[in-house]
């Protein structure tokens, strides 16, 4: 099972300070927190299988993350929930951040 804690306005020299673990298959490569440069300067460790991640902050001050929810597997060539991620931390805002993810599950339903 995959944990997300944000600690909101708890330390007074830290707004946000987030920590999240990964629990997926162990033997699913992935790489650790660097900067990326994807659509903007991105602090994120890899999904390096999908290319995607589960956790990160971008220079726009945007924050993405995502857990778990096991499944047996989606269908064959079923895009990387950690791409959504990346979509996600490729906006300027947490708004742009919201309409990108909503316009991708309206694609799935």
């Amino acid at each position: 099972m995959c944990t997300l804690a944000v600690a909101w306005r708890a330390f007074a020299d830290r707004p946000v300070v987030a920590v999240g673990t990964r629990e997926e298959s162990f033997d699913r490569p992935s790489e650790p927190p660097a900067v990326r440069e994807w659509d903007n300067r991105t602090v994120a460790p890899l999904d390096a299988r999908a290319g995607g991640t589960w956790i990160g902050a971008n220079e726009d001050g945007v924050f993405a993350a995502i857990t778990n929810r096991w499944t047996d597997g989606g269908p064959a060539g079923e895009r990387s929930r950690g791409l959504l991620v990346r979509d996600a931390l490729g906006r300027t805002s947490a708004e742009a951040a919201a309409r990108a993810i909503e316009d991708e599950l309206e694609t799935r339903s």
